[in-house]
């Protein structure tokens, strides 16, 4: 018989200082209903200014989801394997209402209920690794009011499900290391490993982060039980989960599109989008490690704003000063790991991020320091517990000027938002350099009448301004059907939507040399060099 730390007798050796407690938290429904309310707060706000809808990428995101039933080719195969499919199946309830879907606001409710799962997350999570309430209170404000991650939740990114999903897991974690009674094999595969399993689901991130955890297991197993058979036990049972996602999913892409790496090496992988990018001279930091480093530190500056990670650089040196390499200083360092999975892909060329200090400078993808927010509340969290624990009267002056720096500095960001919310401003810069293909998709949508459209929406992202049912679109996404609208336009197609500038433009580059085309359909309006055909002359249209 051993006696722990804690002073809690039983066959066990806790390595840590943190207490032991039961299933339950208290508190975890209030932190989950204050996030939701400031998530619904924001979101009103964001539709307000029509901030829903600023990014290409969102909007494909509710296309993808809504494409599943409401598409010439319905069907589950629509999720695709551009991105993967978590995120689109939790819009697909929402999207079925088409007025949900246009303006944006299925993505805000899902968002808004991941803001509220990451809350009642960390809310587990500070309790379980022994913070005082002040810091708990903190590290949840540091995180729920960051101005950047409030935008995120509002849109259909993917980085808001992302996170919900890892810090569920990291509350998992921490419930089945220091909770009483210890969550059994099971209870760690479905309270931490089924979480994971929706992170590998949702970014490529998440199976760096399974990685991550799955050592983690080991590592407070063995410091827990000092039993090799519990410690194996343990790490299957988290892993378990994920891997069957990891295989669910390269079975579904090698059943349904020919291939178990499709989403890997296809034609509308990353991977293939990268090439694109490097033969444009856009991937500067591939094989650069200086300028890898450079580049995404000032995203996460710019994102996290220059307060917090300076209040989180002194959490750094208190949780290293208090906790060492403790099991509860491991689970806080765990989302740690977005840095260098960040720097080693901008290193390997496997992603591009430009800001205003990188080469080139641009607004492009900054939204992928988003995961480091949590770290970064975290940390700031153990530097007011410290204050808390050890100089009450001291520890309630810190928390209070954290709080008033974190309102301060998402009150300071918001009253000019377009230029101090840097994912704000990307979105708003993306839709100025895309003026004519709004000004065209506008002016579609004004004049469509019952007609259907011919369009390659992956050169000509803007389904979702035409204000039409997907199903009178013919795009790539049509299969079949579109590459016999392709064939006969006049068949199939009222208008054609074209960008005659981009050379991945396919229904372009099919028709602009094909006469029959020419005869049959007229430039009806043009904007740089967008350009929507009207058939004039022809025989029919096959619904």
């Amino acid at each position: 018989m051993t006696t722990s730390k804690d002073g809690v007798a039983g066959g066990e050796v806790i390595e840590d200082s943190a207490p032991l407690q039961g299933q339950r938290i208290a508190g975890t429904l209030l932190a989950t209903f204050l996030a939701v309310a400031v998530g619904a707060a924001f979101s009103l706000v964001m539709w307000h200014n029509n901030w829903l809808l600023l990014y290409a990428d969102a909007q494909s995101h509710l296309t993808i989801a809504r494409r599943i039933f409401d598409s010439q080719e319905p069907g589950f195969a629509q999720i695709g394997t551009v991105w993967l499919p978590f995120p689109h199946l939790l819009l697909l309830p929402w999207v079925t209402s088409y007025t949900l879907w246009h303006t944006g606001l299925a993505a805000a409710i899902v968002g808004t209920g991941c803001l509220g799962v990451s809350a009642a997350s960390l809310w587990r999570i500070t309790a379980r690794i022994g913070f005082g309430p002040l810091a708990q209170w903190i590290t949840l404000a540091v995180f729920v009011l960051n101005p950047s991650l409030l935008y995120l939740h509002t849109v259909a990114l993917t980085e808001p499900v992302l996170i919900a999903a890892i810090l569920a897991s990291l509350a998992g974690l921490s419930g089945w290391i220091f909770g009483r009674p210890p969550h059994s094999p099971g209870q760690l595969a479905i309270f931490a490993g089924a979480p994971a399993a929706a992170a590998v689901l949702t970014r490529y991130e998440g199976w760096a982060f399974v990685a991550v955890a799955t050592a983690f297991v080991m590592v407070a197993s063995w410091r827990r039980w000092r039993s090799v058979s519990q410690t194996l036990t343990s790490a299957a049972a988290f892993v378990s989960v994920p891997l069957v996602a990891v295989g669910w999913w390269i079975s579904f892409n090698w059943v349904v599109f020919g291939h178990p790496l499709d989403f890997a090496q296809g034609q509308y992988s990353a991977a293939a989008q990268q090439q694109a990018l490097a033969a444009q001279g856009l991937l500067p930091t591939q094989g650069n490690l200086w300028l890898s480093f450079d580049t995404f530190d000032w995203t996460v500056v710019g994102l996290i704003g220059v307060p917090i990670v300076l209040l989180a650089g002194l959490g750094a040196i208190a949780t290293m000063w208090t906790r060492g390499f403790t099991t509860t200083a491991l689970l806080i360092w765990i989302p740690g790991f977005f840095y260098p999975f960040a720097i080693l892909s901008l290193f390997l060329g496997q992603t591009a991020i430009r800001n205003d200090h990188s080469l080139p400078t641009g607004l492009f993808n900054l939204r992928f320091a988003a995961g480091l927010v949590p770290l970064a509340a975290l940390l700031i969290g153990v530097l007011v517990n410290v204050f808390e624990t050890r100089w009450r009267v001291l520890g309630s002056l810190v928390a209070a000027v954290v709080a008033a720096i974190a309102v301060g500095f998402t009150a300071w960001t918001y009253s000019d938002a377009t230029q101090r919310v840097d994912v704000i401003r990307e979105g708003y810069s993306t839709t100025l350099s895309g003026a004519d293909s709004t000004a065209a998709a506008t002016w579609l949508a004004a004049h469509i009448g019952t007609g259907h459209i011919l369009i390659d929406e992956g050169a000509n992202p803007v389904l979702m301004q035409f204000d039409v049912p997907l199903e009178r679109i013919y795009a790539r996404f049509a299969g079949a059907r579109f590459t016999e609208a392709l064939a006969q336009p006049s068949s199939y197609a009222t208008w054609v939507y074209v960008d005659t500038a981009n050379p991945s433009d396919v229904v372009w580059a099919e028709l602009k040399d094909d006469a029959s085309f020419v005869s049959r359909f007229a430039v009806v309006f043009h904007s740089g060099n967008v350009r929507i055909y009207e058939l004039v002359n022809g025989g029919g249209v096959t619904p």
